[in-house]
């Protein structure tokens, strides 16, 4: 989650029938229920579940544990990410499942963004891809 305009699209067009989770990339992000509100124009909707300990110290933070995430990620399905979104998604859906907060069974959708322009901005060789 950035500015929720993405995460109020997918709430608006849930039909409540899935859990929707959240992973802030900003630290201290703690108005998205308002934001929604706002975007949507409506107080009517589910509230997603929201993760705040994904951040990695803030809005294009990391460190070299989430790019050896997105490394190892990249070289099992050949999809890249980025450290500003969805490397911080994907690190935090592969521990959510390594504590189990899913139940077995689950079927799972990862919202793939882009923004993997700003991958340019690091050291060559930083990354795999």
């Amino acid at each position: 989650i950035g500015t929720a305009t993405t995460l109020a699209g997918l709430i608006k067009n849930n039909g409540n029938n899935i859990e929707i989770i959240g992973i802030p990339v900003l630290k201290g992000l703690f108005d998205i229920e308002n934001r929604i509100k706002y975007l949507l124009k409506s107080d009517s909707f589910i509230p997603p579940t929201i993760f705040h300990d994904y951040h990695f110290g803030g809005y294009a933070k990391f460190d070299n544990v989430l790019i050896q995430k997105m490394n190892e990620f990249y070289l099992q399905h050949k999809i890249p990410t980025d450290f500003v979104y969805t490397g911080k998604m994907i690190f935090a859906l592969f521990d959510l499942i390594k504590n189990n907060y899913f139940k077995r069974g689950s079927k799972i959708i990862a919202v793939h963004t882009g923004g993997i322009q700003g991958n340019q901005s690091l050291p060559s060789e930083t990354l795999v891809f």
